[in-house]
C-alpha cells in the first residue's frame, strides 16, 4: 500500500547536494509531483511531497539522510499536514 508523505529537506545551499537529493527519486524511477525549493544564504530548505510503499520510503529517507550537508529530515504523513493547514 502506498502512503502519501512529505519529505522536509534542510541541507547547504549546493548545486551539487540538491541534484543528488533530486537524484534519489530519479534513480529509483519515484515520482516526486511536488517540489519546493527555498534558498536563504548558505541553507536550502527542500519539501518534496509523493505518495510511495513504506519500503520505498524508508529506502528514500536512509539515502537522504546519509548526504554530507544534510542538517535536517523529516517525513511527515501528508495526511496530517493537511489536518495542520485546516486547523491554521
Amino acid at each position: 500500500m502506498k502512503r502519501s508523505v512529505e519529505y522536509r529537506v534542510v541541507a547547504w545551499a549546493e548545486s551539487g547536494l540538491l541534484c543528488k537529493i533530486l537524484a534519489v527519486f530519479a534513480q529509483l524511477d519515484l515520482p516526486a509531483p511536488a517540489l519546493s525549493v527555498e534558498i536563504d544564504g548558505q541553507e536550502m530548505c527542500l519539501c518534496i511531497r509523493t505518495c510511495l510503499t513504506d519500503a520505498e520510503l524508508q529506502c528514500v529517507y536512509r539515502k537522504i539522510g546519509a548526504f554530507v550537508g544534510v542538517t535536517s529530515l523529516e517525513m511527515v504523513d501528508a495526511y496530517l499536514y493537511l489536518v495542520e493547514g485546516l486547523s491554521n
